[in-house]
């Protein structure tokens, strides 16, 4: 793989192993507001998206109040139930020893997004941080990654963008940008495949 001046990495299925409770608080609020159980392989052709978009996508009525209770029952879950994936500190912590600019892309909201950055002390290892509220528009569109590239002073050419879903590779593109996929996403092997990331990364060892 190429060695590039600069990363932007996204949080969610990338150097943060959240799916399991984001899965968990999502269904918990389905059963609330809606009264049924909505199917895990329905709920993953969602994974990326705002977590107002995924909830308006079951009803556009009780969104909002289905995204509170997403958030209060996260908020008790969080902190005893998020993980790192392995080797996420020690990949951050080399390109930081090493002068190599960082920036983290994420639609998640800067509470939950920053609580997770400080439970494991890695939010020092990015010069730039993009959250939900800093944007108009989100993932797919390339505005996240735009305002990245904006605050790190690199060209686009020299940076590499690293995430899970097919969002990440379509928005990094648009901003100019090589794409790098995880190969532990949660997303299909064909969706994936279907947006021709520049690189599939094995572990994030790779890239150093």
């Amino acid at each position: 793989m190429k060695k590039f001046k600069a990363y932007i990495f996204d949080l969610d299925g990338t150097i943060l192993d959240s799916t399991p409770i984001n899965i968990e608080s999502f269904l918990y609020s389905c059963r609330v507001h809606l009264g049924k159980e909505v199917t895990l392989n329905e709920f993953r052709k969602l994974f990326g998206r705002p977590l107002l978009e995924q909830m308006q996508h079951y009803s556009k009525e009780k969104a909002q109040d289905m995204v509170e209770t997403y958030r209060t029952y996260m908020d008790k879950i969080h902190d005893e139930k998020v993980k790192l994936f392995p080797g996420s500190i020690e990949v951050l912590k080399m390109l930081k020893e090493n002068n190599i600019k960082c920036a983290l892309v994420t639609s998640k909201a800067r509470s939950f997004a920053q609580r997770a950055l400080n439970l494991f002390d890695i939010d020092k290892y990015f010069d730039v941080k993009v959250f939900h509220e800093d944007c108009t528009n989100h993932k797919p569109h390339p505005e996240p990654y735009l305002l990245a590239i904006d605050k790190m002073g690199f060209p686009s050419y020299e940076i590499l963008s690293i995430g899970d879903s097919p969002y990440d590779v379509i928005a990094s593109r648009e901003a100019g940008l090589k794409t790098a996929v995880v190969d532990w996403s949660d997303f299909s092997k064909e969706d994936i495949e279907k947006v021709k990331p520049d690189y599939i990364i094995h572990d994030l060892k790779e890239i150093l």
